[in-house]
C-alpha cells in the first residue's frame, strides 16, 4: 500500500490529506484523511502532532509528526512499516482443529475458515437419501452444530478418506 501525503499552507497553519497512492483516481477529491498543523510564533508546533487513520485493506496507522517546525532549513523524511509486502496464496492446509489456512508465497499462513462439525442424538435414525447422504429426521433429533475436539464432535484428518 502507498499512501500520498500533501501538504499545503493555508491561513490557519498546514493543512495535510493523505491519499490512497494505489487509487490515483480518489486525488483531490477523497482523502483518507485531514488535519491542520499549527504553529507558534517561534516555528513549534502547537497543534496536532500526530494523525490516526485505517489503511485501505488494511490496519489502523498513526502517521508521528513530532519532529516537525515551520523554519526553513534541511530536512529528511523517516519512517518504519511493521508489515510485510503483498504476497499471492498459494495454497490451503488444514488444522486438526478444523481451521482452514490460507498459505503465502512468502511462507505466511492466516486462518480462513473452521470447518464445523454436526451430531445428532440417535444416528441410527436419520434418513437415508441417494448419493451417501443423510438427513435429520424426528427419531434422529436435530442437529447439533460444533468444532472438531469439542465434547461430543470428532475430530478432522487433513488428508484422509473417511
Amino acid at each position: 500500500m502507498k499512501l500520498d501525503i500533501y501538504m499545503t499552507k493555508s491561513s490557519a497553519g498546514w493543512e495535510v490529506a493523505v491519499y490512497n497512492g494505489d487509487n490515483p483516481a480518489s486525488f483531490p477529491a477523497t482523502p483518507i484523511a485531514t488535519e491542520t498543523l499549527t504553529f507558534n510564533g517561534t516555528g513549534q508546533m502547537s497543534g496536532p502532532t500526530s494523525m490516526s487513520f485505517g489503511v485501505p485493506n488494511g490496519a489502523p496507522f498513526t502517521l508521528d509528526m513530532t519532529g516537525m517546525s515551520e523554519l526553513g532549513g534541511d530536512y529528511a523524511v523517516t519512517g518504519g512499516a511493521n508489515g510485510n509486502k503483498p504476497s499471492a496464496v498459494k495454497g490451503a492446509e488444514f488444522g486438526e482443529d478444523g481451521t482452514v489456512y490460507a498459505v503465502y508465497e512468502n511462507g505466511s499462513r492466516v486462518a480462513a475458515f473452521k470447518v464445523p462439525l454436526a451430531t445428532v442424538r440417535s444416528p441410527d435414525n436419520l434418513t437415508p437419501l441417494a448419493g451417501n447422504v443423510y438427513e435429520a429426521s424426528i427419531a434422529s433429533g436435530g442437529y447439533e452444530l460444533g468444532t472438531p475436539g469439542q465434547s461430543g464432535f470428532g475430530s478432522i484428518r487433513s488428508g484422509a478418506l473417511e
